[in-house]
């Protein structure tokens, strides 16, 4: 278990986000953050495809 989170880790400090579905996502193509009112946000890339999901502060 303690290998999952070091990769996790190793993830995260290289610049990606985890979405809610648990799959990562380079900072780089997303263009569009989209806070839905649940608490969570959308995000786009630039040609509007559907990436996933990101827990968002109300």
């Amino acid at each position: 278990m303690s290998e999952i989170k070091n990769i996790k880790s190793i993830l995260k400090k290289n610049g990606l986000i985890e979405m809610i579905d648990g799959q990562f996502v380079s900072a780089r193509i997303i263009a569009k953050v989209i806070p839905q009112g649940n608490g969570t946000a959308l995000v786009k890339n630039k040609y509007g495809n559907h990436l996933g999901y990101l827990r968002w502060e109300k």
